[in-house]
């Protein structure tokens, strides 16, 4: 099958490459930029899984090929927080990367990884990962906090990056590229996969 339909096969393709990488003599820069697209993916592949499942086993090392993950399944705070991190770094890594190749589709960028962090944080704020949901509780008043405060960022990062809803609905399914400014993270229709 496609590995994308296994998360965990993601997941360890994306914790072979955060080992690896900064042992392999490349340039500063450029670590960085694959380093924080690797965060970024791993994020997205644990937040698939969370959303369906909760607490899942947490596996953020390389697994080499004879050894067996005893780790258990972690709770959903616990993997919440290493999503919020791996966002975190990939932001960090990110700050000035802008990808030269015309509009760069398929490269995680600070703007996506801001807007999937505040997309998560909507998820750890909201009833299905905070069933009481009493905004007199401090653990929920401080979750949906600091998914506004997210929310806010990734809004201003796209402000600044020029992004506005298009004029027309349909126009979104029609406006390829640059001219797209609804667009932030786009996976570009294919009818072979």
């Amino acid at each position: 099958g496609n590995p994308g339909d296994n998360k965990y096969w993601d997941i360890a393709r994306c914790n072979d490459a955060i080992t690896n990488i900064p042992k392999g003599g490349m340039a500063q820069n450029r670590q960085r930029e694959y380093l924080g697209q690797y965060y970024a993916l791993r994020a997205m592949a644990y937040f698939e899984l969370v959303k369906i499942y909760g607490g899942v086993p947490l596996i953020l090392e390389q697994q080499l090929a004879n050894s067996v993950y005893t780790g258990g399944r972690k709770s959903a705070k616990d993997c919440f927080a290493a999503i919020i991190s791996d966002l975190n770094n990939s932001m960090t890594m990110l700050e000035g990367f802008n990808p030269s190749d015309g509009d760069g589709r398929g490269k995680m960028t600070k703007l996506i990884a801001a807007c999937l962090k505040a997309k998560v944080l909507l998820y750890w704020a909201s009833p299905q990962f905070n069933p009481t949901n009493d905004p007199k509780h401090p653990y929920v008043a401080a979750r949906w906090t600091e998914a506004l405060a997210a929310n806010k960022e990734a809004y201003d990062l796209c402000m600044s990056a020029g992004k506005r809803l298009m004029p027309s609905y349909i126009d979104i399914f029609r406006t390829e590229g640059t001219a797209n400014t609804e667009a932030i993270l786009v996976r570009t229709y294919s009818n072979t996969i």
